[in-house]
């Protein structure tokens, strides 16, 4: 997986360079498809402040986890930094691998998810552990704070 994942990155490199939009759409769906498996190795592992394995995780780490095992990319362990990480990118231009930040207290940004599609983003839930939520849902609509790009 991790192969495969490498070799995405360099296809987002050179697609960055040619602007090819055929190539790049075919791209962004296969780091989907794989974002998706992903998600759904990791899917019932339950919710954990501060945990990083199968036993329990927190939404920071499933990110750093997630990015690290199958594209190879080092991201920071907590949301305060990984929200500095890439570029930022309006709501509208949201697009596969982004990284989407909320705010579910009044003072810090505190829960991180990874932009799938159509809306949704996978992420740990404190009720549901590693799960795929929408974007749409009313309560993630109202605590929506920001995206970092990743991908170029």
């Amino acid at each position: 997986m991790k192969r495969i994942g490498t070799a995405l990155l360099g296809l987002v490199m050179v697609v960055g360079v040619v602007g090819d939009c055929e190539a790049k759409s075919c791209y962004l769906w296969e780091v989907e498809q794989i974002l998706r498996a992903e998600t759904l190795r990791w899917k019932g592992t339950p919710y954990q402040l501060g945990g990083t394995g199968r036993r329990g995780i927190d939404c920071s780490a499933f990110v750093m986890t997630v990015f690290k095992n199958t594209f190879g990319i080092e991201l920071p362990r907590c949301t305060d930094s990984q929200v500095q990480v890439g570029i930022h990118v309006s709501k509208a231009q949201l697009r596969t691998g982004d990284l989407v930040f909320f705010r579910t207290s009044r003072y810090s940004v505190n829960h991180v998810g990874i932009y799938l599609k159509s809306g949704e983003f996978a992420h740990t839930s404190k009720s549901r552990g590693v799960t795929i939520s929408s974007l749409y849902n009313g309560y993630w609509q109202s605590r929506y704070w920001t995206a970092r790009r990743i991908f170029r």
